[in-house]
C-alpha cells in the first residue's frame, strides 16, 4: 500500500508544474536561508 501511495504522490507532482516548480525551488534553497522549525507556528 505504502509504494501505491508514493506513485501517487509524485504522479501528483508532475501533473502540477506549479508544484513541481516549488519543490525543485525549495531543495535549491540553502539551509542557512530556511526557517527554523520552531519558528514555524501552524
Amino acid at each position: 500500500m505504502f509504494k501505491f501511495r508514493s506513485i501517487l504522490a509524485t504522479l501528483y507532482l508532475f501533473l502540477h508544474p506549479g508544484t513541481w516548480k516549488e519543490l525543485r525551488e525549495g531543495m535549491n534553497t540553502p539551509v542557512s536561508d530556511c526557517v527554523s522549525w520552531k519558528d514555524v507556528h501552524w
